[in-house]
């Protein structure tokens, strides 16, 4: 199923569809909304969204599990995991100046996602992707996942600090208190 600039995978009988889409300078929104019969799910049921961009100006890429590693790797690598305990679904691409290029991320940080953004050695492009584990939706039958990519030549922790707002303001993730003592 090819929507807009993405491309959906999923297993036979699953549907995918974009739901909406918003733009404003250079701030992209999407909504997908994935729909399956849970008596055709097994463990490794799931959906998969891809997209590739031109990669002019980006040099380098952080997500929250890159540790000190900023290189761009290709498409065939390993996808990271994300999940409540453990990382974010976001990643962000950047120049030499610390100037953000494309930094994607989605609002579904509770539930285990798994996502990889690598070069396409064949044609130079970025490619981006993220997969939804159905089996994690104990007793529903779809599920509404939002898309984040700004494109704004910003500084990079704008980006991403405009990411945890979206999170905490947006998505209903707000963060945990913390005593002026622990700051």
């Amino acid at each position: 199923m090819q929507f807009d600039i993405f491309e959906i995978k999923a297993d036979e009988g699953f549907k995918g569809q974009l739901e909406k889409k918003e733009s404003c300078a250079g701030l992209d929104k999407y909504s997908f909304r994935f729909d399956w019969h849970p008596e055709k799910t097994d463990d490794n049921s799931s959906f998969e969204i891809k997209w590739r961009i031109p990669m002019p100006g980006i040099m380098y890429r952080w997500n929250p599990v890159a540790k000190l590693s900023k290189n761009i790797k290709p498409d065939w690598a390993a996808f990271n995991n994300s999940i409540i305990s453990y990382s974010a679904p976001v990643e962000a691409f950047f120049d030499g100046c610390g100037e953000n290029k494309y930094t994607w991320a989605l609002d579904e940080c509770a539930k285990t996602i798994f996502y990889k953004s690598g070069v396409v050695e064949e044609d130079g492009t970025l490619e981006c992707v993220f997969k939804v584990p159905v089996k994690q939706f104990t007793g529903k039958s779809s599920a509404v996942i939002g898309l984040r990519i700004d494109k704004r030549k910003i500084p990079l922790r704008k980006a991403l600090a405009e990411v945890s707002e979206w999170w905490a303001y947006d998505c209903g993730m707000t963060p945990a208190y913390v005593p002026s003592e622990a700051k």
